[in-house]
């Protein structure tokens, strides 16, 4: 189903400038992960994303009980169920370390065709590299992404949104994924069709 959503081809613009630094040497293998711990990492997905990282689990057949612990866990020791008002129309981003990832040189467990485009646009910037100041966010390349599916996935967005109840654009990934569970039993192949046609080229 993930297949039907173009998930592959919507991160296409991220993948490749990844796979060439890859080419180059230039990888998180030696990396402690600092940008996917509470150290750095405060990563949202939109409804969108947490639909196509929940059926990417469903398929590997790595949504569980003890995932669904470890999310929980996360949510609660990183108190990311506490919202704190920064101003009138926002909420302060609380970091957290990602469920999925692994000390090592195995970093992030996703595959990067289902990884949110945040992930996937932070890498480092030379061979070697560490963390701690070695690597950064491709803005540019994140914005040419946007710029080619903005419109279709705010489109799918709202569809899920709507679909689904759901009152968010952003959520921390433990929390958008334990949602989406909430409201799997409703899914049905007419919802899954009408998102895909609105990603549609």
């Amino acid at each position: 189903m993930t297949n039907s959503l173009y998930s592959s081809q919507r991160r296409d613009s991220l993948l490749q400038p990844m796979n060439r630094l890859k080419q180059s040497n230039i990888n998180c293998f030696e990396c402690r992960g600092v940008c996917c711990t509470f150290v750095a990492n405060s990563m949202q997905i939109t409804p969108l994303e947490a639909l196509e990282l929940f059926l990417f689990l469903k398929q590997q057949k790595r949504w569980s009980a003890p995932l669904l612990k470890s999310l929980s866990s996360t949510i609660k020791n990183y108190r990311l169920d506490v919202e704190i008002q920064t101003h009138r129309s926002s909420q302060m981003r609380k970091t957290y370390t990602c469920p999925f990832y692994t000390e090592g040189g195995k970093g992030c467990s996703i595959f990067p065709e289902f990884k949110p485009y945040g992930c996937l646009g932070f890498n480092p910037l030379y061979s070697g590299c560490v963390g701690e100041g070695g690597c950064e966010s491709d803005i540019s390349k994140l914005s040419v992404r946007d710029n080619i599916w903005s419109n279709k996935e705010a489109m799918a967005n709202q569809l899920i949104k709507d679909f689904c109840k759901f009152s968010w654009d952003k959520l921390d990934i433990p929390r958008a994924l334990i949602e989406v569970e909430l409201v799997v039993q409703n899914f049905n192949n007419e919802f899954f069709v009408s998102v895909a046609r609105k990603l549609e080229k």
